[in-house]
């Protein structure tokens, strides 16, 4: 969590996920072209897993263009953001910089179905062409029973994927299962529909995707386990989602 990030820029993190498990002897990594990651945990004697659990890399933030003016900068906006950008505190961070550089959204230009392209900002100090922007919030903090962030959806997601292979690996657990990272979800799916078209990496048949979305309706977030079960096209595999749900009762 401590590793900005946005859509298009996930090699930062994908490099210290890789080097995160480059000594393991049970977990087996594999990466596609379009930077999609995959960990296979194989306990000894366990050659296939039919669970997979999924994440995405990425997290809506900005991605710096260029200096329009002293103290003044222009920046891509990347991902599903917030409609109040105007006067948002923001941090842009160059390479290798986990402090960044602190600024404010001046103005914010939309394209024709009002999301935001780009925007335009103050900074005192100028930053590199390229250099990740995310709201100014701590990469982690607890506060009670809550947790305060800035790359939740879905960074969070894959740190908690990271850290159940870490547990798998050193609780020896007897079941294979696999985790597949992907990348630029936010802008389009871009990651995992290369994959899906392409068959650029063995995806085992049943996948649990671990997402942090707003709640809405009737759902209150941390009341209890969220279970999403279908989409706009069609309901998810049933007995999957019924299994789910016996496990969710017992949370």
């Amino acid at each position: 969590l401590s590793v900005p990030v946005v859509s298009y820029a996930e090699k930062p993190l994908l490099a210290a996920i890789r080097q995160r498990f480059a000594a393991s002897d049970r977990i087996r990594l594999k990466q596609d072209s379009w930077g999609n990651l995959l960990l296979r945990y194989r306990p000894p004697g366990v050659r296939r897993a039919d669970l997979c659990f999924q994440a995405h890399l990425d997290h809506p933030g900005f991605r710096y263009r260029r200096d329009r003016a002293p103290g003044r900068g222009e920046a891509e906006a990347l991902g599903g953001l917030p409609h109040r950008l105007r006067n948002a505190a923001v941090r842009f961070h160059p390479p290798g910089d986990a402090k960044g550089v602190r600024g404010r959204i001046l103005s914010v230009r939309r394209d024709k179905r009002g999301r935001a392209r780009a925007v335009t900002l103050a900074l005192p100090t100028p930053v590199p062409s390229g250099s990740i922007g995310l709201f100014n919030f701590p990469p982690l903090q607890v506060r009670g029973r809550r947790l305060l962030g800035r790359g939740f959806d879905d960074t969070l997601g894959a740190a908690l994927l990271v850290w159940l292979l870490e547990k798998a690996g050193r609780e020896a657990w007897p079941r294979a299962f696999d985790v597949l990272l992907t990348r630029a979800e936010e802008t389009g799916l871009v990651g995992a529909a290369a994959l899906l078209r392409q068959g650029s990496l063995p995806v085992a048949r049943h996948v649990i995707t671990i997402e942090m979305p707003g709640a809405l309706g009737e759902i209150a977030a941390g009341l209890c386990a969220i279970i999403r079960t279908g989409d706009a096209a069609t309901a998810f595999d049933p007995g999957l989602l019924a299994h789910l749900e016996r496990v969710a009762a017992r949370v």
